[in-house]
């Protein structure tokens, strides 16, 4: 029998940086916002090169401040919670064979620059010797790609993605979870969304609209209803995916390059109301251009103020 491949041993590439299963499949993950992910997928990005055979490592704050905040203040805000959130880590135990779940904060120390206007600045950080052991001895993973996690407006598409990205080259193409499984894997808070319309209205109809259209893959989520009926009792949520088709891929490329601005009007369908002329960051690993002004559809009525105000909102 083959012995399976170590997750420690596969290399960053294009097609994006690894992340061990473990780390995707972290529990108590709502404790966490959004920015806290992308802050600690940069600082795994980072530090993968030499993980194995170092325990600091030192990382320039502008490559984890993302591309829409010029100052570290978020950067520290995330970094607190990194350091001081405990979270659940299941894994298994190689010595025993036995699943277990490790207790631990994502990133056991920092230092950072005091002057948050340094362009020199950089975080020094390391990670728990437990959380090391786990990676060691991890062999499942996924490939993220920063540019599409700094892409997605919520912390469930986030989720949703590295979820998907983790099982996309498995043989199966769809997964059932139950109601507290589905909740958990996108980070649902306890206590929010209890109904299913709101939990569908609020988190996975934009998750699934969001991976659909900024992410190498289609996903669709689908309640289970034992009985068949419409509106019979749910007892979980079946997951299914697939890899993009190459022009499926270039339709996504061509929205990543497009400003944000006026994407969630795009994303539903309907009508583009905002020009933009500006050069779009997609990230280190992620191309840029300048882009055109898109010409106003003939017809449209105008935005309402509303509408507008909500469209070129930034996400938190």
């Amino acid at each position: 029998m083959a012995k399976a491949s170590k997750t420690l041993d596969q290399k960053n590439n294009l097609q994006g940086m690894v992340k061990a299963g473990e780390l995707i499949e972290i529990k108590q993950s709502h404790l966490l916002t959004l920015q806290d992910g992308r802050i600690f997928d940069r600082l795994i990005e980072h530090a993968w090169p030499t993980i194995k055979s170092q325990t600091e490592f030192r990382c320039p704050i502008h490559m984890v401040r993302g591309p829409t905040h010029r100052g570290s203040e978020r950067v520290r805000d995330s970094v607190a919670r990194l350091m001081n959130t405990m979270l659940t880590v299941p894994f298994l135990d190689e010595t025993d064979g036995k699943r277990k779940v490790l207790q631990t904060t994502l990133i056991a120390g920092t230092v950072t620059t005091e002057d948050e206007n340094d362009p020199t600045g950089e975080i020094v950080y390391s990670f728990s010797p437990q959380l090391l052991r786990v990676l060691q001895n991890s062999n499942y993973w996924g490939r993220i790609k920063s540019h599409i996690s700094y892409a997605l407006s919520s912390k469930y598409a986030y989720r949703l993605y590295q979820a998907v990205a983790l099982r996309i080259n498995r043989e199966m193409v769809s997964q059932d979870f139950t109601e507290d499984g589905l909740r958990e894997l996108l980070a649902v808070a306890p206590g929010q969304y209890e109904k299913f319309t709101h939990l569908n209205q609020s988190v996975i109809t934009p998750a699934v609209e969001e991976v659909n259209a900024l992410t190498d893959f289609v996903v669709e989520i689908e309640p289970i209803r034992p009985l068949g009926r419409v509106r019979g009792a749910i007892s979980g949520y079946r997951v299914g995916w697939r890899k993009k088709t190459p022009a499926e891929q270039d339709a996504v490329l061509d929205e990543l390059l497009r400003h944000k601005a006026g994407r969630k009007a795009r994303i539903r369908g309907t009508v583009e109301r905002l020009t933009v002329d500006e050069t779009v960051w997609l990230g280190s690993d992620g191309p840029t251009r300048a882009l055109p002004t898109p010409k106003p559809t003939p017809g449209a009525r105008p935005a309402r103020s509303g509408e507008a105000k909500e469209q070129t909102a930034e996400p938190v």
